[in-house]
Formats: C-alpha cells, sequence, structure tokens
C-alpha cells in the first residue's frame, strides 16, 4: 500500500461501494499488486508458482462481489487491505473445510491450496480445523490480537506493514 496512491484508493472505494463499475476495475487494479504481494508472502515458504498466488488474491476479491460488501468495508484504504487479507485466510480455511468434508483424497501435488494447508500444518504443528477455530474464537475474544496474527501470519505482511495498517506506533 502506497502512501502515495492512498488517496485515489480510498476515493474510488466510495465510488466503488456506490455501484460505479468503472471505480470498481480502477479499485481493483490499483491494489491488485500490494494483494498479490501478500499472497506471495502467504504461500512463499509453502508454494511456489505463480498460479497459486494469483488464484488466492482472485478467490479473496470475489469475497467483495457479494451484494453490499464492498460497500460495508469501504471506510478507507486500511479496512479495505484488512478485510481483503482476512479474505485470504478465510479462502484457505473454507477450502479445507471443503476439502475435509467431501473426504476426498486429493494429491497434494495436484492443488496449491492443499499444498498450503499441507505447509500450514506442518509449520504450526496444528490440524488446520483446530488452527481456524482457535482463530475464530480469538477473533470474538481479541479482535486486535487477531488482526494482529491474520495480517501476519495469512497476510504475510512484515512487522512494520502489519503497524501501519493496524495504526499502531513502533517502539524505537
Amino acid at each position: 500500500m502506497t502512501a502515495k496512491n492512498s488517496g485515489e484508493l480510498t476515493q474510488l472505494l466510495h465510488r466503488a461501494a456506490e455501484g460505479e463499475v468503472e471505480a470498481k476495475e480502477n479499485l481493483y487494479e490499483l491494489i491488485y499488486d500490494d494483494l498479490r504481494d501478500a499472497a506471495r508472502r502467504v504461500l512463499r515458504q509453502n508454494v511456489r508458482g505463480d498460479y497459486q498466488t494469483t488464484a488466492l488474491v482472485h478467490e479473496s476479491l470475489m469475497r467483495f462481489e457479494k451484494e453490499g460488501v464492498l460497500k460495508k468495508f469501504s471506510e478507507n484504504r486500511k479496512v479495505f487491505f484488512a478485510v481483503a487479507i482476512q479474505a485470504m485466510q478465510q479462502v484457505l480455511i473454507d477450502h479445507y473445510r471443503r476439502r475435509k468434508r467431501e473426504q476426498q483424497e486429493i494429491d497434494d501435488k495436484g492443488n496449491p491450496f492443499d499444498q498450503t494447508i499441507s505447509a500450514i500444518k506442518t509449520q504450526t504443528g496444528f490440524d488446520f480445523e483446530d488452527l481456524a477455530t482457535a482463530l475464530n474464537e480469538l477473533e470474538i475474544e481479541n479482535p486486535r490480537q487477531h488482526a494482529l496474527i491474520a495480517h501476519r501470519f495469512f497476510g504475510g505482511l512484515t512487522v512494520e506493514q502489519t503497524a501501519e495498517v493496524l495504526e499502531v506506533l513502533l517502539a524505537p
């Protein structure tokens, strides 16, 4: 999220939330690289290749296409970006639950989201469903801590980027 584009992004958010199609297209174009960077950081340690990053970004942006969602989160660029990162988190959680529910044997090499979920399970030592449940509980009990974890772990943001999004000053 470059400061140079922040005013333009906020204006596009408001116009897109009001249903202006061209503004929504311009908004997605402006934020796309930032979202790809966040998705790349999430997937970098887990999965290699462009398709996975693109898929995660597109799946996340699809969440904003539902009626009224964009308007609900169009307050400013930081809110929008935070919700987009949460959408990435939810895409991975939903994919895991769908896969588990279907009880299919899926070749981990064939699906990038499966690879990411397997890598997360390996890195954390937790079952992904247990991790998702714990994150949901944390979001209810302490939304600020949940946001921190979501931005750092699922959004792949640096400490400095997370501080900016959460509007927190870092100690010198």
